[in-house]
């Protein structure tokens, strides 16, 4: 279905595209990013990404409020991935910045090879204070505020890792790249491989969440770095473990030049590439989005406990027989949301569970089996159905 589009392309501007999917979310406080969304793939190049109607503002306060990072789960770093970078990098006395740094561990590794002027910028504060203490020099604040908490400093080398998924405005982010860059400076860009997502199902719908917004690949990077004068140096799709999961996790990414060559807009190369994947990802989503089991609870009404409150969860609530099921309260680890509510039902720490004599409903992607254990070694004896 054709539809006019509420975000206009963020690479090319076109403002018609065809709907692939509509997504859905359960109501969770405080959570200000749009319920829903439509995925869509631009006309005229190609490129697939969530029709949002929320404003970048909207979604810089939500990095801020909600980091996902303190604790760690950030893409693991190694000196072994280091190499490409290092190879286009040479000089160690390099300014390198790392912007949504998190907690400075790739800067940690580039430190190990002997980079020597290295910055993080992150949003979250605690990121910035975790960082710090691995003795990194780490700034408060995230990509479009760059030039107001570091003001007046180029770099020689910018990086950008899984975080341009999760912007907005792509072009104007693209400029600030270019903009804080030396000429003949480098830029560093991974991100999830969307052309790859068929082969690599989690659980359904899993690569779309409220803030994961555009799904890139190789071919879509380089429509929006070459219109902003980069030369493209290098690209690799590669997998990697998924958060320190054991989930596997196809990335690519890309090495850029700064050399100021303004390639022309009609030179932006329409890919499929992506849509095709997306649509095998969704089609076999709806095939297993079956829980029989689910079903049952939700046709006795006996109470249960839901044990997670993340985008999974999220998802479930909205688009299964889950939304019907008599639940008590949520459980999930993460400090920042023990205490609001996810459709008006409370989320609580993982002692409450002590009050519950139910079964236990695990809604987690990456780590259900890690819960499924944790609930067991409490001497919990809860019938636990895991939701995968």
């Amino acid at each position: 279905m054709e539809k006019k589009l509420i975000r206009k392309c963020p690479i090319c501007n076109s403002d018609s595209g065809e709907i692939l999917h509509h997504q859905s979310f359960a109501d969770l406080d405080m959570y200000e990013l749009p319920k829903d969304y439509d995925i869509v793939c631009c006309h005229r190049c190609g490129f697939v990404f969530a029709d949002t109607q929320a404003s970048q503002q909207d979604y810089s306060r939500y990095y801020q409020e909600f980091s996902k990072y303190e604790s760690g789960g950030t893409p693991v770093w190694t000196t072994e991935k280091m190499k490409p970078l290092s190879k286009f990098l040479p000089d160690k006395e390099a300014s390198i910045l790392d912007i949504g740094c998190a907690n400075g561990e790739l800067l940690v590794e580039l430190k190990k090879i002997g980079y020597k002027n290295l910055t993080g910028l992150d949003p979250a504060k605690v990121c910035v204070q975790n960082a710090r203490n691995n003795e990194i020099d780490t700034v408060e604040g995230e990509l479009f505020s760059i030039n107001s908490v570091i003001p007046d400093k180029k770099f020689d080398c910018i990086v950008l890792s899984h975080v341009l998924e999760h912007i907005r405005d792509l072009e104007k982010a693209a400029d600030i790249m270019s903009n804080n860059l030396n000429d003949g400076g480098v830029l560093y860009i991974e991100v999830p491989d969307a052309s790859r997502y068929s082969e690599f199902f989690i659980v359904p719908y899993y690569f779309f969440d409220t803030e994961h917004i555009n799904h890139f690949d190789e071919n879509s990077l380089n429509n929006l770095f070459l219109q902003k004068g980069f030369d493209l140096l290098q690209y690799e799709k590669k997998v990697i473990n998924q958060m320190d999961s054991n989930k596997l996790y196809p990335i690519v990414y890309a090495i850029y030049k700064k050399t100021n060559k303004k390639e022309n807009i009609k030179n932006i190369v329409k890919n499929l590439k992506v849509r095709d994947s997306v649509l095998a990802h969704i089609k076999e989503s709806e095939e297993k989005s079956k829980w029989p089991e689910i079903d049952r609870i939700a046709n006795s009404k006996e109470k249960i406990v839901v044990w997670g409150a993340g985008s999974h969860a999220l998802r479930l609530l909205n688009n299964s027989s889950l939304s019907k099921c008599n639940i008590e309260f949520f459980i999930d680890k993460d400090p920042k949301k023990q205490g609001m509510k996810m459709k008006n039902i409370p989320i609580y720490s993982s002692e409450k569970l002590k009050m519950h004599k139910g079964p236990v409903v695990v809604c987690s992607a990456l780590y259900s089996d890690d819960i499924a254990k944790e609930i067991k070694n409490m001497g919990a004896e809860n019938i636990i159905i895991v939701m995968k």
